[in-house]
């Protein structure tokens, strides 16, 4: 029995390296002609074994085939788009550095709806005004004191609790002072 099993498993092996499929096709339409000529007692059991082998091995290919994983087109971020527009951003603050990171974005941001390059973003009017806009609101700004710079009230010392005495020679300063 186990000769028998060991005889197979080598005939499997032997068939799938040398037969294609095509020609495992075509053993099995032989196979098939074949059967319906030959009567149930007159069949060869190692043709039914080779038949069925060549129907398994065909099933596996087909199986292999159907489960080897696809290759899977992954989209990628066009990270090169990102990189260029960081890239300009960063020029544009080494060549305009008064301009702050909200100014820069929003004169990308009106180049990128306009169709326009930054740099001629930068020259147009709209983004003047808006510039303009923002430089007198922060003057404003500036202009107008904030709650921490008012002078604060002088700290003085408690005042001494006077004797009689000491009251009276203040009192006489005080009249000399406004007599004189």
């Amino acid at each position: 029995m186990d000769k028998d099993k060991e005889q197979l498993e080598g005939t499997d092996e032997n068939l799938q390296e040398e037969f294609t499929d095509d020609e495992l096709d075509e053993l099995l339409a032989e196979d098939e002609q074949s059967t319906q000529e030959e009567t149930q007692e007159e069949k060869d059991w190692k043709s039914e074994a080779a038949k069925w082998r060549a129907i398994a091995l065909k099933n596996k290919k087909r199986l292999e085939k159907k489960s080897e994983p696809q290759e899977k087109v992954v989209e990628t971020k066009n990270d090169t788009g990102d990189e260029k527009e960081r890239l300009d951003k960063l020029e544009m603050k080494v060549n305009h550095p008064e301009l702050t990171p909200e100014q820069i974005d929003f004169v990308f941001a009106y180049a990128k709806g306009k169709g326009i390059s930054p740099s001629s973003a930068m020259e147009s009017d709209f983004v003047k005004k808006a510039f303009q806009a923002d430089k007198e609101e922060e003057e404003i700004a500036n202009a107008t004191p904030s709650s921490e710079t008012r002078s604060s009230v002088q700290k003085t010392e408690p005042k001494k609790k006077m004797s009689p005495e000491e009251h009276m020679k203040y009192a006489m300063e005080k009249a000399k002072e406004i007599v004189l």
